[in-house]
């Protein structure tokens, strides 16, 4: 009995794969766990632990970008864990993996309220193997779309440098309109450092350096312009995260929302 092999990996992680640490008391789960993750180059299992204790103790030694995180288990259950990781390590991202029962989808609304951001369910021992190949897909799914996640909300921007022979102008950041450029940072030369260096040394067709050199260009935007129309319904799609995110635009918008009728289509396994 074999189950489907695991997808090919994403280049862009082959030198620095998202690292994992799993969370569970079983340790048939941790084993399988650990080879699925490790068929894929996208991922790298960095420590291995029974109960929330112990991820708790190791969270700032093994340094994981997503835990996968059991909830019920011994000595600390999930739920205590979780808000002491994320209070040791804010950045860290939480994907709750439970029991596909009535208390384990209320206990995982719950870790979800105290900042998981998703969780997958666990198929029961009687489900057969079509059951665990599901799982497989929607947790390396899942693992591989919040550890990119994280990785983006952690890079720097990309800083543009003065060609050779010009004196490199102190750069002002101006906020990139949000789209598909996602949180970069233009960078462009200030007039008031700019206009000394050109007075002294005019810029000539072979000194001169083009604008590319440290304007980076506008991507298209195509949003539509804002309305100041009222609102007659929102709707609101979302997938990985969304159950956490929602509850953060509720928190937010909640009141404003008064009259106004909600959709929310949310993928759930």
């Amino acid at each position: 009995m074999t189950l489907t092999p695991a997808a090919t990996g994403d280049p862009g992680l082959a030198d620095d794969p998202i690292r994992v640490m799993i969370v569970d008391d079983s340790v048939f789960i941790r084993g399988i766990l650990s080879n699925w993750l490790s068929e894929s180059s996208d991922f790298k299992v960095v420590a291995t632990h029974a109960n929330g204790r112990r991820a708790v103790d190791d969270v700032l030694k093994s340094l994981p970008d997503v835990i996968i995180l059991d909830l019920e288990m011994p000595e600390m259950d999930g739920l205590t864990a979780l808000p002491l990781i994320l209070e040791k390590k804010p950045n860290t991202i939480v994907l709750v993996a439970s029991t596909l029962t009535r208390r384990g989808a209320e206990v995982s609304l719950k870790a979800l309220n105290l900042g998981a951001a998703d969780y997958v369910p666990k198929p029961d021992a009687g489900r057969g193997i079509s059951a665990a190949d599901d799982f497989r897909r929607d947790l390396t799914a899942k693992v591989r779309s919040l550890g990119v996640r994280v990785r983006r909300k952690g890079a720097l921007p990309r800083v543009f440098a003065a060609s050779p022979g010009t004196a490199a102008p102190h750069p002002v950041a101006t906020p990139q309109p949000h789209g598909a450029g996602g949180n970069a940072t233009i960078v462009r030369p200030s007039a008031t450092s700019a206009a000394p260096a050109a007075s002294a040394h005019p810029a000539t067709a072979a000194t001169a350096a083009p604008a590319s050199a440290f304007v980076k260009p506008k991507p298209t935007d195509k949003r539509r312009p804002f309305s100041m129309a009222p609102v007659s319904i929102l709707a609101i799609g979302s997938s990985t995260g969304g159950p956490q995110a929602l509850t953060r635009l509720f928190t937010d918008i909640g009141p404003s929302l008064s009259g106004v009728p909600v959709v929310i289509a949310q993928h759930m396994p």
